[in-house]
């Protein structure tokens, strides 16, 4: 939330340094460490970690969409009947299989984030072209929802289908019914499935 709040607080060109600083100390200041027992405090000192997907329109040229990521939040491109045009930052099932570079609070986290010697490790940029995705949807989702989209490439009507339930009115029930279906019997991970729909 103190990641989201800080790039949206931004005006312009975003310096990812001074968000991720800004995101670092809304998220520390909410905490009284000198408070928590002690078993708290080592996990607060280990900091929190989070992804990072940003999808914008680029400044210069008006038909072209330029994406950023940290870690394995990811953007598919999709037709109105589930087929995955395009995919960032992850394109393959067996990648989600490694673990993934996150932004995290802690001041040597945020040292590697933005070091040279690493930090094309952690930081993905793609640029897609407006004109080659009409009609398309942008399915923006959290690392258990798209890695099931690209276990399910092949049936796309389930991929379809799955974005219309989180399209419905009543979507906060009815979504949530469909991923916990899809936990217990087509091998969605029980994690966060947050999932963003954009048209083109």
């Amino acid at each position: 939330q103190a990641l989201a709040a800080a790039i949206s607080d931004n005006d312009g060109s975003i310096n990812w340094q001074f968000v991720v600083s800004c995101a670092r100390d809304a998220y520390n200041a909410r905490f009284k460490p000198e408070q928590m027992n002690i078993f708290k405090q080592q996990n607060f000192m280990k900091g929190s970690s989070s992804t990072v997907l940003l999808v914008e329109q680029d400044a210069k040229n008006d038909h072209l969409i330029r994406l950023t990521a940290v870690g394995d939040s990811c953007c598919f491109a999709m037709r109105p009947d589930g087929v995955i045009l395009k995919a960032f930052p992850i394109s393959s099932e067996v990648d989600f299989a490694k673990d993934p570079y996150l932004v995290t609070c802690t001041d040597e986290g945020i040292r590697c984030l933005f070091d040279e010697q690493y930090k094309d490790l952690f930081w993905k940029t793609e640029m897609w072209d407006f004109s080659a995705l009409k009609g398309c949807r942008l399915i923006c989702a959290t690392d258990a929802v798209s890695r099931w989209i690209e276990q399910n490439r092949a049936n796309p009507s389930q991929i379809a289908g799955l974005v219309n339930f989180a399209l419905r009115k009543k979507r906060k029930t009815e979504y949530s019914r469909r991923i916990q279906w899809l936990r217990e019997h087509d091998g969605m991970p029980t994690d966060d499935s947050t999932v963003a729909v954009l048209s083109v």
